[in-house]
């Protein structure tokens, strides 16, 4: 299998040491955050990539991955469904650097917008996402993820399947769906079929508080609901060609991580996944 890291979990790396962290633990690519502000080493900046001056970003960040040795998966950004503009821009980026997936942003479910709305103006919005992803020859791809529209694989899948799966795709990312829209692992495999473009790799469990109740919490890969071995094993299976990629934020989501350095989670977490190969 092949194994990348989201530059999500490495705040505190600027581009060039995270894509040295990322070889040094032994992955093959990287899959970089665009337009997150606020970075650590310099909050004036974006990190890792920036989306207001992506254009002239990219040449440095293509400079960056070959001297490493290092692949792009995909872009981890969040345009609105709708921001057409930002997406073709994005689309290009991508094609730059030889990146197969673009990200696009959630579509929330809050309760105060009908479900079938939503799920219109999002086939609508893909529609235009499809156009651009042809001429780029990139997949636009939406996430498995709580809180939104497409929690579950079947949710997913009621959009993408009005749409070439060349061009558009999933990232199943089962660590969300612990939190919402889990089903069983093998038929989440099967109903995305060619849709599944891209894994992520964390892991979560429920746990119980007397004064909270219950509530999601991340793991350990190994300690969490989402059993890698099968899921990884059911790739295998069925003949998963791409990425997954790490996006463990334990001790810390967007910040520098507590009690433990991010080199030695990199580490402890690579480890795990050759076991599971």
């Amino acid at each position: 299998m092949k194994f990348s890291v989201c530059s999500l979990i490495l705040p505190d790396y600027p581009a060039e040491k995270a894509a040295h962290l990322v070889k040094e633990e032994g992955f093959s690519g990287v899959e970089w955050t665009v337009g997150y502000k606020k970075a650590l080493w310099n909050p004036d900046k974006e990190w890792h990539i920036s989306l207001k001056n992506l254009e002239d970003n990219i040449p440095r960040i293509k400079e960056i991955i070959e001297k490493e040795k290092l692949n792009v998966p995909s872009l981890g950004s969040l345009p609105a469904m709708d921001d057409f503009k930002t997406i073709e821009r994005l689309f290009k980026a991508a094609s730059i650097l030889n990146c197969p997936c673009v990200r696009i942003g959630e579509v929330l479910y809050e309760g105060d917008i009908d479900y079938n709305d939503l799920l219109k103006k999002t086939i609508r919005d893909y529609e235009t996402i499809e156009k651009m992803a042809n001429d780029y020859n990139v997949k636009g791809v939406m996430e498995t993820h709580n809180h939104t529209i497409v929690p579950s694989a079947n949710s997913i899948y009621r959009i993408l399947s009005n749409f070439d799966p060349n061009y558009v795709g999933a990232i199943f990312d089962p660590g969300c769906m612990v939190i919402e829209g889990k089903e069983n692992w093998k038929m989440a495999i099967e109903i995305l079929g060619n849709y599944l473009a891209h894994v992520h790799i964390k892991n979560l469990g429920w746990f119980y508080d007397k004064e909270k109740g219950w509530g999601s919490r991340l793991t350990k890969l190994d300690e969490g609901l989402v059993d890698w071995k099968e899921i990884i094993k059911l790739l295998k299976d069925k003949g998963y060609q791409g990425y997954l990629s790490l996006e463990d934020f334990r001790n810390g989501y967007c910040c520098k991580p507590e009690g433990i350095s991010n080199q030695e989670k990199l580490r402890e977490d690579m480890e795990f996944l050759r076991k599971c190969e």
